[in-house]
């Protein structure tokens, strides 16, 4: 299913962009969209940051509720809940959220950088990969998720703590 809407919203986020003659195309990944939780609020305000910023934004996500996500993402932007879709085209990098997607984005993607958002210490969905899938570096939202990537056996230096701050 591909999910491509028109949205207004406003986000205040602030962030080092590319250029115009630097964009990227980048993949989202998240696990979910259908609700006003912490993990849709982070990867919807990201999305406004990104928007305008990248040449092409596609989002990732395994399980939409279309009638909720579709008011949240712009003519220039399509939700995928099927990989096969968008195997053709050349990310120049993911944003994964939650583990289930890491696999995924993997195996579509053999060789695409990917960063990982490690979103709290307690759901299974926060934590890496049990084993070695070629994460390019690690986002913490806390020093307490980054200490928990560490105990998880993350090298320190692959984690950035990214402290968000949602101003609505």
């Amino acid at each position: 299913m591909v999910i491509c809407q028109k949205v207004q919203m406003e986000a205040n986020v602030s962030a080092t962009l590319p250029d115009s003659s630097d964009r990227l195309s980048v993949l989202l990944a998240t696990n979910h969209l259908f609700s006003w939780t912490g993990s849709e609020t982070l990867f919807i305000t990201l999305i406004e940051g990104l928007r305008g910023h990248v040449t092409k934004l596609t989002i990732y996500v395994r399980h939409p509720d279309k009638a909720w996500a579709m008011p949240l993402v712009g003519p220039d932007i399509c939700i995928v809940d099927n990989l096969d879709e968008i195997r053709s085209i050349e990310f120049d990098l993911a944003h994964v959220q939650h583990s289930s997607c890491l696999v995924d984005i993997r195996l579509a993607f053999p060789s695409l950088p990917i960063i990982f958002s490690s979103l709290g210490i307690l759901p299974f969905l926060e934590q890496p990969a049990p084993f070695e899938i070629g994460i390019t570096h690690f986002l913490a939202i806390s020093e307490e998720v980054s200490a928990n990537l560490v105990a998880r056996g993350i090298a320190e230096n692959r984690i950035e703590i990214v402290i968000v701050r949602i101003i609505f």
